[in-house]
C-alpha cells in the first residue's frame, strides 16, 4: 500500500491470523491487482498467549486508551462469538462507550480521533458461532468420502464428550484431503478448500473496504 500507517487487526491465535491473512491476500488478488503491496496487512496481531477472546479485548481496550493515533490507520478486532453473541458485542459496546463512542454495532467500522475502528464478531446466533463451525458451512469438498468422516465424528459425539467439537470436527475433515492443512487454515484457503465468497464471511465486508488499497476501488465508467 502507498501509506506508511499500518492497520492493526486483533485477532485470537494463531490460525486465526493465518486464516485472516490468506483469505484478504486472495480477496485483493480476485480485484486483479497483482502490484499491490499487502505488507499493512500482514501486521495482524496473534496475542500469543492463551485466553482467546479476553486476551483480544484487554488488548483492543489498552490500544484504544494508548495508542499513539498517529501510528495507525486503522484497529480492529476478529473475535469468536462462543456460546453468546450478544454477549460478546455487549463487551466490545461497553468498551467504546467508555472512551465516548456511542451506539456502536457489530461488523461495522467507525471514526474514532484519527482511527477507523471497529470489532467484528464470527456468529450468526444460530448455525456458527467461531472460526472453525464457520469453516465446516463453507468447504468446497463435500463429496461422501470428505462426507462420511464427519458422519462417524458426529456419532461418536452423541455419546462422548468433546472439549472442542468444531475444532476437531474441522481437523478431521482437513486431515482427509489432498494437501494435510490441519494447522495452516490458510494454506486450506488457498487451496480451496473453502469458499472465499461465502456469505458467512460477508460480515467482514466493511473492514475489508477500509483496508484495501485505493488502487483496488473499480473507477466509475466515464
Amino acid at each position: 500500500m502507498t501509506t506508511n500507517k499500518p492497520h492493526l487487526i486483533l485477532v485470537e491465535g494463531q490460525t486465526d491470523k493465518d486464516f485472516f491473512l490468506q483469505w484478504v491476500t486472495l480477496k485483493l488478488q480476485k480485484k486483479g491487482n497483482r502490484n499491490v503491496d499487502i505488507k499493512p496487512i500482514a501486521e495482524t496481531v496473534d496475542i500469543e498467549s492463551k485466553g482467546g477472546d479476553s486476551k483480544v479485548l484487554a488488548k483492543f481496550k489498552a490500544l484504544l486508551l494508548s495508542t499513539p493515533y498517529s501510528d495507525l490507520k486503522s484497529l480492529f478486532a476478529i473475535v469468536d462469538a462462543d456460546d453468546d453473541y450478544q454477549a460478546r458485542c455487549n463487551l466490545f459496546k461497553t468498551i467504546f462507550k467508555e472512551v465516548g463512542v456511542e451506539n456502536i454495532e457489530p461488523n461495522t467500522v467507525v471514526p474514532y480521533k484519527n482511527l477507523s475502528v471497529g470489532f467484528f464478531v464470527i456468529g450468526d446466533q444460530k448455525t456458527f458461532q467461531d472460526l472453525d463451525s464457520l469453516l465446516l458451512q463453507i468447504r468446497i469438498h463435500q463429496e461422501a468420502q470428505y462426507q462420511n468422516p464427519l458422519i462417524e465424528f458426529d456419532n461418536f459425539l452423541n455419546n462422548n464428550n468433546v472439549s472442542y467439537p468444531h475444532k476437531s470436527k474441522l481437523s478431521i475433515h482437513l486431515a482427509h484431503l489432498p494437501v494435510f492443512c490441519v494447522h495452516h487454515l490458510g494454506e486450506g484457503l488457498k487451496h480451496q478448500y473453502f469458499n472465499i465468497d461465502a456469505p458467512q464471511l460477508d460480515f467482514l465486508n466493511e473492514l475489508f473496504e477500509k483496508i484495501k488499497p485505493p488502487d483496488t476501488v473499480q473507477q466509475a465508467t466515464p
